[in-house]
């Protein structure tokens, strides 16, 4: 339905192009396949808000650390894992 009337729309300024003599008719002929993809194009998928898994993905956990913090990290974790 909707696309039936974008096409009729692009159908009228197809025909208004080609009305126009100060183009030509290669100019033409491009102009009215950007009106046709345009209109076969539509308005496109609606964007809704993301999913909840991924807003909760995206969040960090914890407080920042640096490198040397990661690496004093690791020695205190193997320290503690030696058998």
């Amino acid at each position: 339905m909707h696309a039936q009337t974008r096409l009729t729309a692009a159908r009228a300024k197809a025909e208004a192009v080609v009305g126009q003599e100060d183009l030509s008719e290669r100019g033409k002929a491009r102009e009215i396949e950007k009106l046709y993809a345009k209109a076969r194009a539509g308005k496109g998928a609606k964007k809704g808000k993301p999913s909840r898994s991924a807003a909760l993905t995206s969040k960090k956990k914890g407080k920042p650390l640096d490198g040397r913090l990661r690496a004093d990290k690791r020695q205190v974790r193997d320290l503690l894992n030696v058998p």
